[in-house]
């Protein structure tokens, strides 16, 4: 029986809002463990700044310490992971990052049981100091392990939603991690809000547990075959660097975000200076940005169904770039709050876009290594911003004050000018480089497994005298497909 007609009239199912069950695994897992890391964030800072540090001069330099714990690793271990993590089950690494955060936080949850002032003040920040580095560390295989495990479990085409769903977490995250962290430590300390920490690392674990992703997850590398870290590090490199769109994706994150960096750093002056705004709104900034790139999350994928990738990544730029400069030259409070507002959704769209860009043009045995190496070249990026917004700011712009045309220019204004014409080169430079990468059935099919023909069967072989071998044919190469690290 033609069952031809049954199946094409069968009623089309409802896209699952969480895709299929192990992405919807995942997702919870970075729920749960986004709220703890951002509870464990505010968490540090209160407990180093207003209880360790409390009254000394040095305060601040102590925060500055836990800054550098953060920033170090993403430029320094991240690239060691991610060649690594290209050669380790995803899955597994991931459990065991898990496993490894649990036991660090606590080794603060101990400390917390000491009475107060038993243990010198020295060690205890040191120990504060290195669990926190330690975390960020072995955040990078984690990270880049989920990156790969994203693509595993999620079909091509719902890559745009899971990406936007992983985003809007990360939102909400911001906004409810830190507002639990404080009332937390004001009302019962520190050892309360560490614990949460380590219960939210034990319960992804169990949840990355239950996770089946696909047979090729086991093993990224060939078995038995002997692996160097500077020829697999130098080919990842290579690779980044050879691809048009990825070298230009590079390229135009690298000027975005030394724009946005000087911008973000120096936000406190403008809306105190510029905008004559209480330093107790200031908190109203964040919560506007976090809005948009909230919406701008959830909305990401409707605008790559119709605009494409490309299209969604450098418009995305583009209209962050615009908006920045629009920024600068206000005068009041409640029109930034719009403008910020509309900052932050294209920033949820451009990352909602560039992360399943990055999956179409990348293969997955190399995914970890350029990944690694964009987050930390991103990282070093927006450390030069920062440096470089401070000290133009604090002397060469420290007087600056310009009338043109009835104008008025001042030292942050202009900073935080030009880092918007930056964001707008970025985006322009992407408009003109990041364009023709494969389409979605492409990919599908260059990942898809080949099978090998079955050999001709002869009904009666001819006995021939005994020749010189020849060669075996040479594989025949996919189009477009990467060359492989021997041959490198």
């Amino acid at each position: 029986m033609d069952t031809t007609t049954e199946t094409s009239a069968a009623p089309a199912q409802k896209p699952n809002w969480l895709i299929n069950r192990n992405f919807a695994l995942l997702w919870v897992g970075d729920v749960i463990s986004a709220l703890g890391d951002y509870s464990f964030s505010i968490t540090l800072t209160i407990w180093v700044g207003v209880v360790l540090a409390k009254g000394q001069p040095w305060a601040p330099l102590a925060i500055t310490g836990l800054v550098l714990t953060s920033s170090i690793p993403m430029m320094v271990v991240g690239p060691i992971a991610g060649v690594y993590v290209d050669r380790w089950d995803k899955r597994k690494t991931m459990m065991v990052v898990d496993l490894l955060q649990a036991l660090l936080v606590g080794i603060l949850v101990v400390t917390t049981f000491f009475p107060g002032g038993s243990l010198p003040l020295g060690w205890e920040l040191g120990t504060i100091y290195a669990v926190s580095f330690l975390l960020v560390a072995t955040d990078q295989f984690f990270n880049q392990a989920g990156n790969t495990l994203i693509r595993d479990i999620v079909p091509q085409a719902d890559l745009p939603r899971a990406i936007g769903r992983v985003l809007t977490m990360v939102s909400i995250g911001t906004i409810i991690g830190p507002s639990i962290g404080a009332p937390l430590f004001v009302a019962f300390g520190a050892r309360w809000a560490l614990l949460i920490n380590t219960i939210s690392f034990l319960v992804s674990f169990a949840l990355i547990l239950a996770i089946r992703p696909p047979h090729h997850e086991a093993a990224s590398s060939a078995s038995g075959e002997k692996k160097r870290f500077f020829p697999e590090f130098s080919f990842g490199l290579r690779f980044l660097f050879s691809s048009r769109i990825l070298r230009a994706m590079l390229i135009a994150t690298v000027v975005y975000t030394i724009g946005t960096s000087a911008v973000s750093s120096l936000n406190i002056f403008f809306i105190t200076g510029n905008l004559h705004t209480p330093d107790a709104l200031y908190g109203f900034v964040a919560a506007a940005l976090g809005i948009g790139s909230l919406i701008g999350a959830m909305i990401g994928s409707t605008f790559v169904k119709r605009l494409g990738l490309e299209r969604v990544f450098w418009g995305s730029l583009l209209a962050i770039g615009i908006c920045t400069l629009i920024y600068a030259r206000l005068s009041f409070f409640a029109l930034a709050l719009v403008i910020l507002f509309l900052i932050g959704v294209p920033s949820g769209t451009l990352n909602v876009a560039a992360g399943p860009l990055y999956f179409r043009v990348t293969p997955r045995d190399v995914l970890a290594r350029t990944t690694a190496v964009r987050v930390s070249v991103a990282a070093l990026a927006g450390l030069v911003g920062t440096t470089l917004a401070g000290y133009l700011d604090s002397t060469i712009l420290i007087n600056l004050h310009v009338n043109a045309f009835g104008v008025v220019f001042s030292s942050v204004d202009t900073i935080i000018l030009a880092g918007g014409v930056l964001v707008v080169i970025g985006g322009l430079y992407a408009m003109r480089n990041v364009h023709g990468a494969p389409s979605l059935s492409e990919t599908q099919a260059a990942q898809a497994p080949k099978k090998e023909p079955a050999p001709e069967v002869e009904s009666a072989p001819e006995i021939e005298p005994a020749s010189e071998a020849e060669p075996a044919p040479a594989a025949v190469q996919v189009a477009d497909s990467p060359p492989s690290e021997e041959s490198v």
